[in-house]
Parts: structure tokens; sequence; C-alpha cells
């Protein structure tokens, strides 16, 4: 569940239901959008059940919910997930892996002055050439241009896709800008601006910046889109997490490598060579006590910078990704599967889901060796899906591992499920069309959502349906 304003700023919250089939097949299916008074945890809260029981889902079947991290989805006394454990004590409550990568992303790059800046100057930059149809055609004329993509602030993972076409058109960039300065003709404000943009781009501490922000987007990006899978298991979205921990971890030993290809490229583009900035003396009022470090090359500068981005980022992933209670029960659920030495994972998991501790017991040790006949490494909860999956026999023999499967598999890593939905309701729900009724927008966005099925309906026998609901309407139309 999430929610947005929509265009005449009425809160809309979308819902999505996931569920597992007997085959074990996933779905997530978008239920529709709501609005909503307030964004309050118990107005949320009365959604929920109202649209539980407009589905005639069962409640005791709820295992899993999965909202942001804002107070009101996610508080542990009074949030939407602490209100729904108290309906359903079982529906354990997880954090969207892709809010968290993005917050990671947020966290890291404005710990980190030079980054922050950099990309603050780098988002205004391409903001300033794309938003005037005037400039971003004379820049698209000039030879070698390619397209620059926003700085997007929604669009998560089109971050590093804005600092690379800056990068690609670097000197591109600062010639147009250099001329646009120059220009007689244009606004005196404008040319204000180019002067200052193009004065930015020269200096190598911008360039730095840009290139340390692409190098660590780089990395986390593949990890942020790979969370956004609909078939994703919490226990895959921590081990990919822990494998871009240690990728980060081994760059530090990398940034002798980088430096040389920052530097060139830096003046192969024109840009300033590196300095160290004018040593400044401290306030009177701070000269007692030891003399503050001042680094001896630039090169020193920045590769203090270097390591303040790669630790700001592992930092911020360690702090975004701790293990919560109910994170925790879901990976030794998951673990009990694939790594069954530890008998302790397998009764506590058994107790947590109403399973029976031995009979589980013996069905994992079954499943165990079933694969160890076949030749097959069970690693994570997909391993033993698609074991099972291929096997009739195996899900008919092993029910309690078929019935914790289920269980596990109806807990999602994410909510872009919902967040998806929120780019139906911009194209449904226009300027043009502010107007529309709660019922015919919610109405309208499940058709949107699932176009096959509004292919395939029998025309006729709507219209039918649609003529017989009125008399008036039998007067007009023929059946």
């Amino acid at each position: 569940m999430d929610e947005t304003a929509d265009l005449s700023r009425r809160e809309q919250a979308s819902i999505c239901v996931r569920y597992v089939t007997p085959d074990l097949e996933v779905f997530e299916d978008f239920l529709g959008l709501y609005e909503l008074p307030d964004t309050k945890a118990a107005t949320l809260h009365k959604v929920v059940c109202d649209v539980v029981t407009r589905c005639q889902l069962d409640m005791d079947k709820l295992r899993a919910q999965c909202y942001d991290g804002a107070a009101n989805m996610s508080g542990a006394f009074s949030g939407l997930q602490a209100l729904i454990k108290a309906d359903q004590p079982k529906a354990l409550f997880v954090h969207c892996a892709a809010h968290r990568m993005n917050l990671v992303v947020q966290d890291s790059f404005a710990e980190v002055s030079e980054l922050r800046d950099g990309l603050h100057e780098l988002g205004r930059m391409v903001e300033y050439l794309r938003d005037s149809p005037k400039r971003l055609a004379a820049f698209s004329a000039k030879d070698g241009a390619t397209a620059l993509r926003p700085l997007c602030p929604t669009r998560w993972t089109c971050r590093d896709a804005c600092v690379r076409s800056v990068l690609n058109n670097y000197v591109t960039i600062m010639e147009f800008l250099i001329e646009l300065a120059s220009d007689r003709e244009s606004r005196p404000e404008a040319r204000s601006t180019a002067s200052g943009f193009a004065r930015s781009m020269s200096c190598f501490r911008f360039y730095f910046a840009a290139s340390l922000a692409l190098k660590l987007l780089d990395l986390v990006t593949p990890v942020t889109r790979a969370v956004q899978g609909p078939k994703l298991s919490l226990q895959q979205t921590l081990s990919m997490v822990g494998t871009l921990e240690t990728t980060l971890e081994a760059q530090r030993d990398n940034f002798d490598r980088f430096w040389c290809q920052v530097t060139d490229a830096a003046t192969e583009a024109g840009v300033e060579e590196p300095v160290l900035p004018r040593a400044t003396r401290p306030p009177k009022r701070l000269d007692e006590g030891s003399t503050p470090h001042r680094h001896q090359t630039a090169k020193d500068l920045y590769r203090q910078v270097f390591y303040q981005g790669v630790d700001a980022v592992r930092t911020s992933l360690n702090e975004r990704f701790k293990i919560s209670t109910d994170a925790a029960t879901l990976a030794n659920a998951e673990r009990c599967l694939v790594a069954p030495e530890d008998g302790e994972f397998i009764n506590d998991t058994a107790t947590f889901f109403d399973l029976n501790p031995a009979r589980l017991r013996t069905h994992v040790e079954t499943l165990q060796d079933y694969a160890h006949t076949r030749g097959i490494e069970l690693s994570c909860l997909q391993d033993v899906r698609e074991l099972l999956i291929s096997d009739v026999s195996a899900r008919t023999i092993m029910t309690e591992v078929v019935q914790l499967v289920k269980m596990l598999l109806t807990a999602p890593a994410t909510s872009c499920s919902a967040e998806r939905s929120f780019s139906l309701l911009r194209r449904i729900k226009t300027w043009l069309r502010t107007t529309m009724s709660q019922r015919r927008l919610n109405a309208t966005a499940v058709c949107a959502a699932y176009p096959d099925e509004v292919e395939s309906a029998d025309v006729a026998q709507l219209a039918r349906v649609f003529i017989s609901q009125k008399p008036v309407r039998g007067q007009r139309f023929m059946v």
C-alpha cells in the first residue's frame, strides 16, 4: 500500500494484494485507488479493513504487509502496520526495499558535501538547458551533442543516466554555456546563469564530484532495479545488499586507478588541474588545541572525499537494512528450508506459522535428500519453489514444506506494484479530467492496469447488462 496526491490535490491510496496459488505461482494484483480524507494511520486502517471485507478476503490468512518508511505506515506503536498486527499478529511487516535503497542514495550523497553540492549544481544546469526550448534546440544542433537526461527526484534508477549524459557531453556543454554567456541577444540573467555554470564545470571539484557520483550510482542502481522484482524474496534482497556492501568495501583499494581515470578525462575535457584550496586560519577562539590537519597534495584531499563517499554508502546500507524482528522471522524461516542444520529455526518457524514441528522437520529433511539425489543445490527460497513446481508428487508428499513456502512467498520485498499504479493515475486524471468521480477514477484505473482482460471482454454482453439495468435504456438502445 502507498499513497500520493492526484492532480486535484486529493490523497489517493493504492492497494495491491499479493497471493500464491496452489501451484506456487506468485501474483500481485492492483485492487484500486481510494480517496483519503487524511493520511492518518487510523484512516488507512479503515480503508484496508473495508477493502478486505469488500473483496471477501480472510484476514486470518494475511501473512505479510509492505509499506514505505513513513511514520503513519511503519510506526511500531500507532502506525498502520501496528494496527494491522492488532487484527492479525502473524502479518509480518516488510519495509519496502526499493524505498530503502532510495534513502541510502539520498543519505549518503547528502553526507558528503562535494557530492551534495556537485549533484545539486549538475541538476540545476541540466534543468537550465532543458527547460528552454530555444536553448535545448541550440544545444541539440551542436556537433556531437547527445540527449541530456533530467535528474528526476522520483525515478530512482534514472540518476546515473543524468550524470552519465553530462559527462559524455562535458566539452560540448562547456562550449555551449560559454557561447550563451557571451551572447548579447540573450537576457542578462540567462547570460549570468550560463556563466556561473561554465565556471562550475571548469573546476576540477565539480568534475570529480560528478565522476564519483556516477561510480557510486553504477554500483547501487543495479541493486535498486533488481529489488523491484515482484518475485524476489526478502532473503534474496538482503543477500544482494550484502554483496553490494562487500563490493563497496573493495572500492577503497581502487582509488589510485580511479584518480588516474578522472584526471586524464578531466584534462581531455579542458577542466582546470586539481589544486588545494587556500589554507584558512582558524578563528582566535579556536586557537587552542591541536593544529588542524592540512593535506599536502590535491590527491590526498580527493582521496579523503572518495573514502567519505564509499563509506557513507556502506554506513547508510547498514543503517537502512538492519534486520528487524519481522525480517528475522522471515529470514530464519527461509534458512530452515535451505540450511536445516540448526533445529531451533525449524521449531521457531513451525510455532510461528502454526505448523507441526516434527512433520516440518521430516519434510525439510526429505526436501534436502530429494534435492541431493537430483543434483540440485538449494540456496534460496526461489530454488525451493522451482524444485517443487517441477514435481507435483513432491508437493503432495512434503505438505508442510509447501505450506511454509506459500506463506514465505506472500511476503513482498517491495511495494513497487502500488507505486506503478501512480503512473496510471497521472495518465488518467489529467487537467482535462480533474472532476471525474472517485468511482469512475477507480474503475478506469483498474481497466488500465489489466488491458488484456478488457480486450477479452464480451462487449455485446456488457452492453446487454448495461441496457437491462434501467428501463429508459431499453427504450433508447436495441438489445
